[in-house]
């Protein structure tokens, strides 16, 4: 076995073990195979005991949170405090105690929380380290922050400018301050008024440009600039915004670059037969665009039949009809998209498997719900890469035989995905366990 303690992290997720097995898994007392082990619904108190007495933080916020153990269990635990602030009514004292923590990272961790009371993240602002945070932080109050208005260090500025609980009026301020990172803040925060940043149009900065490229909120002259920015980064920025308007839709698809191209394919708002054009000399990706996946019937039947059917087959709604007319295509982009669709049949993906010898297509056939465990077993036997096999790892349908040998495979996530599966044979979960 090449990695035995990913192989043991595996095991502790695999629901199927003995009581046996969880003895073992409990007494390794490896922080990251306790994590996987607190989130099992079938620990006994004498698991519980072990786990909470080791006391890792990560491992004690879990088993708080499934109920596994009280809250109390955590009291002396300050990441665990942390980790369970924001869904648990945690003491006032132990706050007080996490403040004065000699960790700075943690005293940010706490100012960053909307549960931190105002009288601990004032405090906190005033030291130099947490500062910043308390500035981020989504328990900021306006009278705090016009205090950190004030603040002589940039970084402070920069965190209060992305705050979208700091004032508007404040945001006014910080967005015509001569600092470049202040300003890029300001620029991407939506509760920044648009009007004030309507000078930032021309920055130098183009980050800047980018930033108030993506916002709703400005002028159609504005986005018209950006539509013809010198750098293509602002041009696909502003070629994913929604409130572009198809004029300037149809214009940057024809943009040089194709970047601003792919960006456009990706807006909501674009027109169907503008992607339609797009697909013909642009590389889109293999991620559904929100405007196919919001596509009507009619739509989706007329463009499953032109050069976006491989995004088409993406869909996870379509017509029983369409899939198995999809799953017949002889392209392999569409055959990589429809493969996991659940409707596939088992004889459309032996059929697909025949056609396509590529990973990327055995990997989505692996993916699909129903692929029969012999056609599991033979694509095992005929790809040797990561992707295909990590697939077939996950699945509850692969052969016993096939998972035991999959823990001895070189890729370390194939080796964990098949401890895991419940399909694993009791002799290779023994092997894993007494190693």
């Amino acid at each position: 076995m090449r990695n035995h303690r990913t192989l043991l992290y595996g095991l502790a997720r695999n629901p199927a073990l003995t009581a046996t097995t969880l003895d073992r898994l409990v007494a390794v007392g490896d922080d990251s195979v306790d994590h996987e082990l607190a989130e099992r619904d079938d620990l006994a108190p004498r698991h519980v005991d072990l786990l909470v007495g080791r006391g890792e933080a990560g491992t004690l916020a879990t088993l708080v949170r499934r109920g596994h153990a009280p809250l109390a269990a955590a009291a002396d635990q300050p990441w665990a405090i942390i980790a369970l602030l924001d869904d648990h009514d945690v003491p006032a004292e132990w706050l007080r105690r996490v403040a004065a923590d000699p960790d700075s990272d943690l005293r940010a961790e706490l100012a960053l929380s909307v549960r931190c009371p105002a009288d601990l993240l004032r405090s906190l602002a005033l030291d130099a380290d947490v500062a910043p945070s308390a500035a981020a932080s989504d328990a900021l109050t306006p009278e705090l922050a016009t205090e950190l208005a004030r603040h002589p260090d940039s970084a402070v500025r920069r965190a209060l400018a992305g705050n979208e609980r700091t004032p508007p009026g404040l945001l006014a301020k910080l967005a015509v301050e001569p600092v470049d990172e202040v300003q890029l803040a300001a620029a991407g925060n939506p509760a920044t008024p648009a009007a004030v940043l309507l000078p930032l149009v021309g920055h130098p900065y183009p980050l800047v440009r980018m930033a108030l490229a993506q916002r709703p909120d400005l002028t159609p002259e504005v986005y018209a600039a950006f539509a013809v920015d010198a750098a293509a980064a602002v041009r696909a920025s502003v070629a994913g915004n929604p409130a572009l308007g198809e004029p300037l839709m149809r214009a940057l698809a024809a943009d040089p670059a194709p970047g601003p191209r792919r960006a456009l394919a990706h807006n909501p708002a674009v027109p169907v037969e503008v992607m339609a054009g797009l697909a013909v000399h642009t590389r889109i990706g293999d991620t559904l665009p929100p405007r196919l996946g919001a596509a009507t019937e009619d739509e989706v039947r007329r463009l499953a039949a032109g050069p976006l059917r491989p995004l088409v087959a993406l869909r996870s709604d379509l017509p029983p009809d369409l899939v198995s007319a999809l799953a017949e295509d002889a392209d392999a982009g569409v055959a990589r998209a429809i493969a996991a669709n659940p409707l596939v049949t088992p004889d459309q993906l032996r059929d697909m498997a025949a056609r396509h010898r590529g990973g990327r297509v055995a990997a989505r056939i692996a993916g699909n719900p129903g692929c029969p465990s012999d056609l599991l077993g033979a694509l095992a036997a005929r790809h040797g890469s990561a992707r295909v096999n990590r697939e077939i790892a996950r699945h509850p349908r692969t052969p016993p035989d096939t998972l035991a040998a999959l823990i001895d495979h070189e890729d370390h996530l194939v080796a964990e995905a098949a401890a895991a599966n419940a399909a694993l044979p009791a002799s290779a979960v023994e092997r894993i366990a007494a190693s």
